[in-house]
C-alpha cells in the first residue's frame, strides 16, 4: 500500500515538474520573440528617422550649389548600414521564433518596402554624385545557382565598399510593389542581378562578370 502510494506520489511529482519545464519554455519563447520584436521595430523606427533625415538634408543642400554629395555618403552609409542589420536580425527570428509569426510576415513586409525605399534613394543618388554601384540581385530560396551567385556578389562587396547589395526573394508575394519592380526590369527568372539600374544579367554571374556589368553601367 505504502508503495503504491509512493509511486503514485514519484508519478505525480513527475509530471507536474514535467509540466513547470514545459511552460518554463513557452514562456522564455515568448519573452524572446517579444524581444527581438521589439528589438527589430526599434531599428526599423531608428531608419525610418534616418531616411527622413537625409531626405530633409538633400532638399537642403540642393539650395547651395555642388556641396552635397561628400556630405551626403556618410548618410547613404549608415543606411545601408542599418538596413544589413535589420535584414541580419530578421534571419535569425526565422530560424528561431515560435510564436507570433504574423508578426514576423509584418515585419519582413516592412523591411522589404524599406529596401527598396532605400534603393531608390541610392539610385537618385548615383545619378547626381556618381561615385557608388548599386546592384538588384533577385534570388530564389534554397536554388543552388542562387546561393553561388549570393558568394560571388559578397566577394564583390568585401572588395570594394563604394558597391551596395539589395536582395529580393523573386517569390515574395506578400506585396505588390515586387511585382512594380520586376515589370521594370523585366525579372522573370533566378539569380539575376541589375547593376546600376541599367545593365541585367540573368542566371549566374562570376566575380569578373559583375565586375565588368558595374563598370560598363556607369
Amino acid at each position: 500500500m505504502n508503495k503504491d502510494r509512493y509511486q503514485k506520489h514519484i508519478f505525480y511529482t513527475s509530471a507536474i515538474i514535467a509540466v513547470a519545464i514545459f511552460t518554463a519554455g513557452l514562456l522564455l519563447g515568448w519573452t524572446l520573440d517579444n524581444f527581438r520584436i521589439n528589438n527589430i521595430i526599434y531599428e526599423m523606427k531608428q531608419n525610418e528617422l534616418n531616411t527622413e533625415s537625409y531626405l530633409i538634408e538633400s532638399d537642403f543642400i540642393k539650395s547651395f550649389a555642388n556641396t552635397g554629395c561628400s556630405m551626403q555618403r556618410s548618410h547613404i552609409d549608415k543606411l545601408a548600414s542599418d538596413l544589413g542589420e535589420i535584414g541580419r536580425e530578421l534571419a535569425g527570428y526565422e530560424g528561431k521564433s515560435t510564436f507570433k509569426k504574423e508578426d514576423y510576415e509584418y515585419l519582413t513586409r516592412k523591411y522589404f518596402l524599406m529596401e527598396v525605399r532605400t534603393y531608390t534613394l541610392f539610385k537618385d543618388y548615383t545619378e547626381t554624385c556618381g561615385n557608388i554601384s548599386t546592384i538588384l540581385y533577385f534570388y530564389k530560396i534554397n536554388d543552388e545557382l542562387s546561393i553561388r551567385q549570393g558568394y560571388a556578389i559578397d566577394e564583390i562587396v568585401r572588395n570594394d565598399k563604394n558597391v551596395y547589395v539589395f536582395s529580393f526573394d523573386i517569390d515574395y508575394d506578400k506585396d505588390p510593389l515586387l511585382d512594380t519592380v520586376k515589370i521594370q526590369y523585366n525579372i522573370t527568372k533566378a539569380p539575376s542581378i541589375i547593376a546600376n539600374g541599367k545593365l541585367k544579367h540573368e542566371n549566374f554571374a562570376g566575380v569578373e562578370t559583375i565586375k565588368g556589368l558595374l563598370r560598363d553601367s556607369k
